[in-house]
């Protein structure tokens, strides 16, 4: 929920993007953290002497450690809508193009896009709408099914998703900079322990 977990390689030579290992959403760096929001401060607050007095196995250095995970995803997240929307593109449009184009020559039906996706029919179909009024995609039947209407992208939608990615890797190198390639191992790797550890215990 805090993080966009989109999974992108991406070919400049021949325009291919592949869905392969998460990266959290990225942003253009900033100098400072900003604090967590007002909202969620009294209730932090509380958790955090509760940590200190009642739950010693919930220590308070856990507990800022996950806000600050948290607070760093919800900025990334930002970010990446930031860089998106300067590309003429929102982060739905962006996901549909790169199913689009990750599966070439392939097409796609909305619904089957939706069920790829895993995203409600009506943002699919709203999506849709936008991306077509900006010439990004356009809709025409199906050659196997005359009933159904299929998605391909347009030359506009090629150069505006190319963009994209060249926005978001050019923010993620900006930003990757100031970390060393060990802590870089440091952090995916606790990164993958924690999500795994939160997905083993989600029943």
């Amino acid at each position: 929920m805090y993080a966009a977990l989109i999974t992108i390689s991406y070919h400049s030579a021949n325009n291919k993007v592949i869905l392969a290992a998460p990266f959290y959403s990225t942003l253009r760096a900033s100098k400072t953290m900003p604090p967590p929001s007002a909202r969620h401060e009294p209730a932090r607050q509380i958790l955090f002497a509760a940590a200190r007095a009642d739950h010693p196995e919930a220590t308070e250095p856990k507990c800022k450690t996950l806000f600050t995970l948290v607070d760093t995803c919800r900025l990334l997240e930002n970010g990446l809508q930031r860089d998106l929307a300067s590309s003429e593109i929102t982060e739905n449009g962006f996901l549909l193009l790169a199913l689009l184009i990750r599966e070439e020559p392939k097409t796609f039906t909305p619904s089957e896009m939706a069920d790829q996706l895993h995203l409600g029919r009506p943002v699919i179909s709203t999506t849709l709408g936008r991306l077509e009024v900006s010439g990004l995609i356009r809709r025409e039947r199906s050659t196997t099914d005359l009933r159904s209407l299929v998605v391909r992208v347009t030359e506009k939608g090629r150069s505006v998703f190319s963009a994209a990615v060249a926005e978001c890797l050019k923010s993620i190198t900006h930003l990757m900079a100031e970390i060393p390639a060990e802590e870089l191992a440091q952090l995916d790797a606790t990164c993958s322990r924690l999500r795994q550890h939160f997905l083993n215990n989600q029943n």
